[in-house]
């Protein structure tokens, strides 16, 4: 992030999202404190005093600051991560893989959707996995000779996984 939490070019997609949702709470938060009108009360020395005029100062400040941050959000654009050179490197050629195993086949397909998984087939139901060997949120669970067979493979699994999240973040744009 830049000089007060303004976007920079070499910014993560996942940090340009934090700064998107900060800045949209900031204008709700500021937007409830100029709606608010009657302001805080403040304790000094043991009296109390209503403050409202600077509570409204302080929502409508919040609210155009927040504008103006969404603004700077929305134009900055976003640069793909590079080497020390500075050049983009496309991750290296995608390969069909399969691990055949005691009749369960695992298997993976170059060009696939996300999120990032492999292809389970045989001894059980089709089924996809994910980075460890788990099956994918309404994907059906493993069979007992899958699961096996997953586990004796995790390290390739793994592997293939890395280079599909690498495959994904090169081409999320």
């Amino acid at each position: 992030m830049g000089a007060s939490g303004t976007p920079r070019a070499d910014d993560s997609l996942l940090n340009r999202a934090g700064q998107a949702v900060g800045t949209m709470l900031t204008s709700v938060a500021g937007r409830v404190t100029f709606a608010a009108g009657g302001g805080a009360t403040l304790l000094t020395a043991g009296t109390a005093s209503e403050v409202s005029i600077p509570a409204a100062a302080v929502g409508v400040e919040m609210v155009v600051g927040s504008v103006i941050n969404g603004v700077r959000i929305a134009t900055t654009p976003m640069q793909r991560g590079t080497k020390a050179g500075g050049s983009i490197t496309e991750p290296n050629a995608a390969k069909t893989g399969e691990i055949t195993e005691n009749g369960v086949t695992i298997r993976r397909n170059p060009g696939d959707h996300p999120p990032p998984h492999l292809h389970v087939n045989g001894r059980g139901p089709n089924t996809r996995i994910g980075q460890n060997g788990n099956p994918l949120r309404g994907d059906p669970a493993l069979s007992r000779a899958q699961r096996q067979a997953v586990q004796q493979q995790k390290k390739e699994i793994r592997k293939w996984i890395k280079q599909i999240m690498k495959e994904h973040r090169f081409n999320i744009f």
